[in-house]
């Protein structure tokens, strides 16, 4: 799959009668969504879809195909905060924190700051240290594209009495 909107280059060569490799001359086409130039660069759509894409590059009366089974959405999150008066102790779920699309708690990683304030599960769930007190803050970062980020905010924490 592909994220919308991404380009991918595409190549082709052929085995000449003499043994050596040709990849110019190729018509390039394509089917089920996106556009490619005649040198291989393919753009795909610019909404998700789950229709499978097909590329094409012929010579010669010969072709050879490629697939792209899905053109997917990008991740996006940001946060719902700042979130007032927390008290230690206590827990936070990863939706009342961020907003995301295209992904789910357990895409992303966090830190919690300061370090020892708390902790969050591999489902996004933030556990206030029963110490914790002030500003604590929780980043949420992508697991496999760290320009999807986004970092809450929480203010007024009080410590568990």
């Amino acid at each position: 799959s592909l994220q919308t909107g991404a380009t991918r280059q595409f190549t082709a060569s052929a085995t000449m009668s003499d043994g050596s490799t040709d990849n110019t001359g190729f018509t390039w086409s394509v089917s089920g969504g996106g556009s490619i130039t005649q040198a291989g660069l393919y753009t795909a759509p610019s909404a998700a879809q789950s229709t499978a894409i097909t590329i094409t590059a012929s010579k010669g009366g010969k072709s050879k195909t490629a697939t792209i089974t899905s053109i997917v959405a990008p991740p996006t999150i940001v946060s719902r905060g700042p979130i007032a008066d927390k008290v230690g102790g206590s827990t936070t779920a990863f939706t009342t924190m961020f907003t995301v699309t295209n992904s789910a708690a357990s895409d992303y990683t966090f830190v919690v700051t300061p370090p020892g304030a708390g902790s969050v599960s591999a489902a996004g769930l933030l556990t206030l240290a029963d110490a914790a007190s002030g500003a604590v803050s929780v980043k949420a970062t992508h697991s496999t594209i760290s320009s999807v980020t986004a970092t809450c905010e929480f203010t007024g924490v009080t410590p568990k009495k």
